[in-house]
């Protein structure tokens, strides 16, 4: 009589189910594999060189769920947790944990949490959180949809919202202008409050609300994936944009604002004065250097009357001209002993798309003050003919400019990077296509990391170096990796404030992770080889 199994089968169809399950996966040559592959490299360790080996075979990980919890960040100020849930090796395990960056406005806060947890969790359950640019889509889809749904409520909303009828007929009372206890000031256009728009922290006004769940969830998605495979995130990226492992890694350079041109005063076109290190230095005494100087300017040039802070606590002095920045530059780098063009390099961003008057064709480049373009252009030049340390010039001249951007950089390209800051261009990214030795990337700029990953890679094969710029709407040190990863020359950070530590300590992590890495290859855009060794008196 046959033995019958607890599921009803007999041993014989049992062994026949067994033998057909097996020979259906592959395991006895996969085990026959793993014991040849172990005896010939004779692991220590020979369990976990058979969980390794296993660990590759194993299906490929799906997001189960994305939890968007409220959390705290630095200085008490809410934010989001994005806990990534995926199921890996046959269970449901947290792959990775990101923390939003600080929201402080409550409603944004809200919105982007109910965006993620009622809109793209459903869309992307299933997916493989490595396939990047499928998840960048399909957060696009969940986003539309979402947008939809909002407009939706918002129009039942005012149909349903009852009339106030005891303000039939009333007109509404238009606010009493406020008066001005200065007898000028700048034109809306050129104010500080129009070139940098909100001043939160995070400058959240500028889009819809919701908008940030799409590049939060993104940037989470790919760390988790980093996460999964084992391997750090800028591995991951540098493999999602193709660049090619022999190419190696090359040392960042971190460009950091020390002073701002939106203070009092009556400079318009300035927008912030740079520090760059040599890339000789190494990231420890880059940030000990740094440290030093940017407490000396908040000390000595931070305490001044009229005085100010940008939304990033750079200090903002009363400036009428550049010039008078520089020198507070120069005479701070000479009372720590750091000579100009050997210690540290100066760059300048500009307000140049808001100081340039398109129909006159002129800069206003002080208050009342105007340069046609070929002015503007001849002021920049001898900026750098007085100040030869200058090394980086963002955004010099405005876009529609396009001819004298291409004599700027023809002429002063070979020793001073001409950088283009694609943040300023909007809608126009595509179209505009000025002459320029590099051009400047912010991650929230392309909404998705894979529209960031696929810029990166047409600027680099045209020829171009990249900047990546950081903003405090990056999730963790996610700047770093990803500057990292499409081999960008340099990272643009928005100060050197406490706040932003997390950046800071990812570039003296990164050094130590990758101790050979060498600098910027190309001389061209290495920032120590394009400036004349100079005494801080030639400066």
């Amino acid at each position: 009589m046959a033995v019958v199994t607890n599921d009803g089968d007999t041993l014989a169809v049992r062994k026949t189910k067994a033998i057909e399950y097996y020979l259906k996966n592959g395991v006895a040559e996969k085990i026959q594999d793993a014991l040849n592959m172990m005896f010939r490299d004779d692991p220590e360790d020979v369990y976990g060189y058979l969980a390794n080996y296993f660990e590759h075979h194993s299906i490929s990980p799906t997001l189960t769920s994305i939890v968007a919890t409220k959390a705290w960040c630095v200085g008490n100020i809410p934010g989001l947790s994005l806990n990534i849930y995926c199921k890996l090796k046959g269970s449901e395990k947290l792959a990775a944990l990101c923390l939003t960056p600080a929201l402080e406005d409550m409603a944004f806060l809200d919105a982007i949490q109910s965006c993620i947890n009622n809109f793209m969790v459903p869309k992307l359950t299933g997916l493989n959180p490595g396939h990047q640019a499928k998840i960048d889509a399909t957060l696009r889809e969940a986003y539309s949809i979402y947008k939809t749904e909002q407009a939706r409520v918002a129009s039942d909303s005012l149909v349903l919202e009852p009339a106030d009828e005891s303000a039939e007929g009333s007109q509404p009372v238009p606010p009493k202008p406020t008066k001005s206890k200065t007898k000028t000031a700048k034109s809306p256009r050129h104010s500080a409050k129009a070139r940098t728009g909100d001043k939160s922290k995070t400058g959240l006004m500028e889009h819809p609300l919701g908008y940030y769940a799409v590049p939060f969830t993104s940037q989470a998605m790919c760390v988790a994936a980093a996460a999964i495979r084992n391997i750090p995130l800028y591995a991951h990226l540098r493999q999602l944009a193709g660049v090619s492992v022999s190419d190696g890694y090359k040392r960042l350079l971190p460009v950091i604002p020390v002073l701002s041109g939106d203070g009092k005063g009556k400079l318009n076109c300035l927008k912030e004065i740079l520090i760059i290190p040599p890339s000789n230095l190494s990231m420890q005494k880059v940030v000990n250097m740094i440290k030093k100087l940017t407490h000396h300017i908040e000390v000595h040039i931070g305490s001044k009357s009229g005085a100010s802070r940008t939304q990033f606590n750079v200090v903002a002095p009363s400036l009428d001209k550049i010039e008078q920045g520089l020198d507070l530059l120069l005479e701070a780098m000479t009372q720590l002993g750091l000579q100009c063009g050997i210690d540290i390099f100066i760059g300048l961003s500009f307000h140049s798309d808001t100081a340039y008057d398109q129909e006159k064709q002129k800069y206003e480049i002080y208050s009342g003050v105007q340069k046609s373009c070929e002015e503007m252009r001849d002021h920049l030049e001898e900026l750098l003919a007085k100040y030869p340390s200058i090394a980086v010039l963002i955004n010099p001249l405005a876009i529609q400019d396009s001819d004298n951007w291409k004599l700027l950089t023809e002429q002063n390209g070979h020793h001073c990077h001409i950088i283009e800051d694609r943040s300023s261009l909007g809608d126009q990214d595509d179209v505009i296509n000025c002459a320029k030795t590099a051009v400047c990337l912010g991650l929230e700029d392309y909404l998705c990391v894979a529209d960031v990953l696929e810029k990166a890679v047409t600027i680099k094969g045209n020829g171009t170096a990249v900047i990546m710029k950081m903003s405090a709407l990056t999730t963790g040190h996610f700047a770093i990796d990803m500057a990292m990863g499409v081999d960008a020359s340099m990272v643009y950070l928005p100060s050197f404030d406490g706040e932003l530590a997390t950046h800071i300590n990812r570039l003296l992590q990164v050094e130590v992770e990758l101790p050979e890495m060498a600098p910027p290859a190309d001389s061209r855009f290495s920032v120590r080889s394009l400036s004349p060794r100079a005494s801080p008196a030639a400066c």
